[in-house]
Formats: C-alpha cells, sequence, structure tokens
C-alpha cells in the first residue's frame, strides 16, 4: 500500500512539475514580448537588416549601408547621418520633427513586427503552445533565452538585448561635417 501511494505521489509531483514548467515556457514567450513593446532598448534583425535602438539612438545597418539618428548633448542637436559601403558619410543637423520622421523612417520594420506580437499578445490565451511556441497559419511566434523569434512564411525576424542594447556612435560619424 505504500508503494502505491509513493508511486501515485510521484506521478502528481511529476505532472504538477510539468504543467508548471509548461506555464512558465507561455509566460515566459508573453513576458518577453511584454517587455520588448514596453522597451526603448532593443536589437532588430530580420535578414540583411539589423535595427538597434538606445534611447534616442537608432543604428541600421541594412546590407552594409549604415544610418545613424541620434542626439549630441555637446552640440545640443540631433544628427542623421549615412555611411555608404564605400566609408562615404553623409550627415545632416535636423530639428525634433525631422528626428521624429527619421525615426520612424528607421524603426518601419521593427514596428511591423511589434504590430504583428501586439495582436499576438490580444490572441495568445486561444493559442496553443507547443513546447512554447505559438503558431498561426503561417505565423510563429516564441522567446527562447530573452530571444523573440518571429515567423512568417518564409521571412523571420528575432528581438535580442532588450533593455541592454548599447550604441556607439564611431568618431568617424561624431566628427563629421553636418551640412
Amino acid at each position: 500500500m505504500k508503494t502505491i501511494i509513493k508511486r501515485a505521489l510521484a506521478l502528481v509531483l511529476a505532472v504538477s512539475t510539468l504543467l508548471a514548467l509548461v506555464l512558465l515556457v507561455s509566460c515566459g514567450t508573453k513576458g518577453a514580448i511584454e517587455d520588448f513593446l514596453t522597451s526603448d532598448n532593443y536589437t532588430f534583425k530580420a535578414g540583411k537588416l539589423t535595427v538597434k535602438v538606445d534611447g534616442a539612438t537608432v543604428y541600421v545597418n541594412n546590407d552594409g549601408n549604415v544610418k545613424y539618428l541620434y542626439y549630441s548633448k555637446s552640440e545640443q542637436r540631433y544628427f542623421y547621418c549615412e555611411v555608404s559601403k564605400d566609408g562615404i558619410i553623409n550627415k545632416e543637423s535636423i530639428d525634433s520633427e525631422e528626428y521624429l520622421i527619421y525615426h520612424g523612417q528607421l524603426v518601419s520594420t521593427v514596428a511591423n513586427t511589434s504590430t504583428l506580437l501586439t495582436g499576438f499578445l490580444q490572441i495568445a490565451d486561444m493559442l496553443e503552445d507547443v513546447d512554447g511556441v505559438y503558431t498561426v497559419d503561417n505565423y510563429t511566434v516564441k522567446a527562447v533565452d530573452g530571444v523573440i523569434t518571429c515567423t512568417v512564411g518564409e521571412s523571420k525576424a528575432t528581438v535580442s538585448n532588450v533593455g541592454s542594447t548599447k550604441i556607439t556612435i564611431p568618431n568617424n560619424v561624431t566628427k563629421a561635417e553636418a551640412r
């Protein structure tokens, strides 16, 4: 009789542990997405595109063409800068209105993914979670070790380093003459 009770208790413990792990994984995916959606600090990658955001500073690398959007405290001005694959720097001083326009353009791909993830959060409770992966038609969302992966058909985007992305503007960019 003691053996039966011990086995039953072990089975109940094993099932409850599995249930707790499943709940943690699903909360982990949702929690990681919520952290990203409320953060102004992250790294986004999709194909040859990398977008890093560190507060008001934005870095974009699209197949070797690099762009920076930043505020210089020492000059008390906003700058938009393009660095070509050849190393040619085109830098311009911009006002706050232009900053908002450039910011919207530079993070537009991220905004599309954010919209997808916002929709995902709204229906996540109705979706089946298979090992921390949620799938709807050809959309898949998962978060592993703080990296969110969104797959739409053959396209894949990742969001990582939420809250810890750091952007350093190179000296050749900060010292370049603005037009």
